[in-house]
């Protein structure tokens, strides 16, 4: 096992917890290991918009292809089906976790249902440049394929964060959930996100900016340039301080 970060559970504002990674998903990667610089993700959380963003680069740059993550939680509609994300009953999960053909996996806190990712879907980085989006899946992603591209989706502020995820698909409390987990990993990241570049866990800053079409043509052109940016917007850095002051462990 080799300790790598993680944000599933956030207990101290200044730093990530540790996940352990097992060393069979470093296994499961070594063909995949040469094409990992095929490979550019987008690290946000839920409510920062990383899928319109992903989906709006895919449409203004056909080179790229989606990578799929999985997961025990139902479909939110069609589209998500047909291009997002692919739902499994848990035993199927379960099974494919436990012969590492899902890596990466995680439980979210907020809908208690688990995700990962598949190395069927992996293994399309010997065809060309992909791009993937995550939250837990991804920082533990790019130890094990440290030549790929990180970067993380921030909103401008938590009122974007909350509207994104406003009844989104559940019950009021459901969205509340999910809405304070997002604010805990969203200042985790923000707190520690100098660190995580220093490192080179994430490769760059990417504000997610209204109207959306504005924001992919800055994506692009930061992700084309290998630009790092650290830069946090002024308002969302001011909901951070304004939040770590209400902090307390989970």
């Amino acid at each position: 096992m080799n300790e790598l970060p993680g944000i599933a559970m956030q207990r101290a504002p200044d730093r990530l917890n540790r996940i352990e990674i097992p060393s069979q998903w470093n296994k499961q990667l070594e063909p995949i290991r040469p094409f990992a610089n095929n490979l550019t993700m987008f690290l946000g959380t839920s409510g920062t918009g990383r899928d319109s963003l992903l989906e709006g680069v895919l449409q203004r740059d056909s080179s790229y292809q989606r990578l799929r993550r999985i997961t025990t939680r139902p479909a939110r509609d069609e589209f998500e089906i047909n291009k997002i994300i692919s739902g499994v009953p848990l035993d199927k999960f379960e099974t494919q976790a436990q012969t590492f053909n899902i890596i990466c996996t995680n439980r979210y806190v907020a809908n208690n249902q688990l995700y990962g990712i598949p190395i069927s879907e992996l293994t399309k980085l010997t065809t060309g440049k992909c791009l993937l989006e995550g939250t837990n899946e991804l920082l533990p992603l790019k130890s094990l394929l440290p030549e790929s591209r990180l970067f993380l989706i921030v909103p401008q502020n938590f009122t974007q964060v909350a509207t994104q995820l406003t009844n989104r698909d559940g019950s009021a409390y459901e969205t509340e959930s999910r809405l304070t987990r997002a604010k805990r990993e969203l200042v985790s990241l923000i707190s520690g996100v100098a660190s995580l570049c220093e490192q080179g866990f994430i490769n760059g800053v990417i504000e997610n900016i209204s109207p959306i079409e504005e924001g992919v043509i800055k994506a692009i052109s930061q992700i084309q340039k290998n630009e790092i940016r650290q830069a946090i917007p002024q308002q969302l850095n001011c909901d951070v301080q304004s939040y770590l002051s209400t902090w307390s462990p989970v």
